[in-house]
């Protein structure tokens, strides 16, 4: 898993954009971008997939995902979790924006 965390304030709400490439894949896997809403201790409040690809892609493809951050978020984490991992994956041009 590769992740990068944003310190939030509940009320904000975010827009994820991205974009991912699987050529080809030798085997069964799963590679996930998400958005994380922890508190602060570290609990999850809420997940937001923004794209679950279990197939090689056809060239790139979005990953678009938002969330709002509920009462209690303190931090936002945007990860990419490979799961049985049997293929390259690409992620490119990924980006943040605070809408509210």
């Amino acid at each position: 898993m590769v992740y990068q965390d944003i310190p939030v304030r509940p009320g904000e709400a975010y827009s994820l954009d991205g974009r991912l490439n699987v050529p080809a894949n030798t085997g069964s896997f799963r590679a996930s971008v998400q958005l994380v809403v922890l508190n602060t201790w570290g609990g999850t409040l809420s997940t937001v997939t923004a794209r679950s690809q279990t197939t090689a892609t056809s060239g790139w493809v979005t990953t678009p995902g938002s969330v709002t951050i509920p009462n209690g978020g303190t931090t936002l984490r945007v990860q990419f979790k490979g799961e049985f991992l049997r293929s390259e994956v690409y992620l490119d041009a990924l980006s943040l924006t605070r809408t509210r």
